[in-house]
């Protein structure tokens, strides 16, 4: 079962999604309303933390996706961070880890 926390990082228009545990079918309908919720509100920037998910499927990869196309259709962006190697590979396997992950800049490299 996924854990999902919801925090507002500083920028007014910034929202991070935490998500712990497995993305799935029974946990991804909570991840697209907490994403639908924010853009109600107003976000501009969505970024979704995945670092603590252990499993990610294809209704977790979907909640995902269709986040990323409603924020970008409003103006703003959607982003995945944290991803470990087994949920990025999922995430490269479905196609849509070009448009979901967050670069690695330098500084993310070194930490």
């Amino acid at each position: 079962m996924a854990v999902l926390r919801v925090e507002h990082p500083g920028a007014a228009r910034h929202v991070r999604l935490v998500v712990e545990g497995d993305l799935d079918m029974t946990t991804s309908p909570a991840l697209s309303t907490a994403i639908r919720t924010a853009l109600g509100d107003g976000a501009t920037e969505i970024t979704v933390d995945l670092g603590a998910v252990a499993f990610l499927d294809s209704t977790g990869i979907r909640a995902l996706f269709d986040g990323y196309l409603d924020a970008t259709r409003l103006g703003g962006s959607l982003d995945v961070r944290g991803a470990g190697d087994w949920v990025r590979r999922v995430l490269e396997i479905s196609g849509v880890a070009e448009v979901l992950l967050a670069p690695v800049t330098a500084g993310a490299r070194a930490r």
